[in-house]
C-alpha cells in the first residue's frame, strides 16, 4: 500500500511541479533528483510513509503467533528487523526509481544508463539505510514503552532531525547530520563520502538493533522468572 501511495504522491508532484525549479539543475542527476525528492517530501510525505510500515513490525514483534514461532521476544525482533530492512529496500527503490522517472517525464534526462544505475543504487541502499532507522526507532520506543503514539512521535522525530537542524546555522553542519541529510548526493561528492554517509546511518541502525535486542533479551528473562540484569 505505501508503495502504490509514492507512486500517487509522485503523479501528484507531475502534475504540480513547476518548471523552474529544475532550471538551476539541469545537467545534474543528483540535484534534478533532489528537485522532486526535497527535504519538504521527506519530513512531511516519505517519514509519514516509512511510519505507516513500521507500525505492523510493532505488531509483528508482539504478536503471540510470532512470540510462539520465534521462541523468544529477542527472536521476534530479530526477524522484524529483517522485514524492517527488505521493506525498506523495496520502499527506497520505488522512491529514487519513481523520481528518476519523474526527472525524465519533465523532460529533462540527458544521463546515460551506467550513471542512472549508479544513482539509483547508491541513493536507494542511503535511503534504505534512513527509513531502517526510522522504523528501529519505533521498535525501540515501542519496546521500552509500550506506546504506539510515542513510537510514531519517537520516528517522526528521527526523521525530521536534519530539517529542524537547518533552520540553526550552528547546527547545519555535515557533521551533525544524522538522518536524512546523510543521504543527499552531490555529482562532485567522493565515493569516500557516499560511504562515510553510509557507515554513520548503518552505524545508527546496528546500535538502535543492538538496543531493541537487549530490551526483548531482558523482557524474555523477566519473563521467565529472571532477576539478573541483562542490561
Amino acid at each position: 500500500m505505501t508503495c502504490a501511495l509514492v507512486v500517487i504522491l509522485r503523479c501528484v508532484e507531475f502534475a504540480f511541479i513547476e518548471t523552474d525549479a529544475f532550471s538551476a539543475a539541469v545537467g545534474n542527476l543528483p540535484k534534478l533528483f533532489f528537485v522532486v525528492t526535497s527535504s519538504n517530501l521527506a519530513v512531511f510525505a516519505l517519514v509519514p510513509l516509512v511510519i505507516i510500515l513500521g507500525i505492523s513490525n510493532l505488531q509483528m514483534s508482539s504478536s503471540p503467533q510470532i512470540l510462539i514461532r520465534a521462541g523468544s521476544g529477542a527472536a521476534s525482533v530479530a526477524m522484524s528487523l529483517k522485514v524492517s530492512l527488505v521493506r525498506s529496500a523495496v520502499f527506497a527503490l520505488i522512491t529514487v526509481a519513481s523520481g528518476l522517472l519523474l526527472v525524465a517525464a519533465r523532460g529533462f534526462w540527458t544521463f546515460g544508463a551506467t550513471a542512472a544505475v549508479s544513482f539509483l543504487i547508491v541513493e536507494a541502499v542511503l535511503i534504505a539505510l534512513f527509513c531502517t532507522c526510522c522504523q528501529i526507532v519505533m521498535l525501540f520506543t515501542w519496546l521500552t514503552c509500550a506506546s504506539l503514539p510515542m513510537a510514531i512521535c519517537s520516528a517522526a522525530l528521527y526523521g525530521s532531525l536534519d530539517y529542524l537542524a537547518s533552520f540553526s546555522p550552528a547546527l547545519d553542519h555535515p557533521a551533525f547530520y544524522l538522518g536524512w541529510r546523510l543521504t543527499l548526493l552531490e555529482a562532485t561528492m567522493p565515493v569516500s563520502v557516499m560511504v562515510y554517509n553510509g557507515l554513520r546511518l548503518l552505524t545508527i541502525a546496528l546500535i538502535l538493533a543492538f538496543a531493541s535486542a537487549r530490551v526483548a533479551s531482558r523482557r524474555d528473562l523477566l519473563s521467565a522468572g529472571g532477576g539478573a540484569d541483562v542490561l
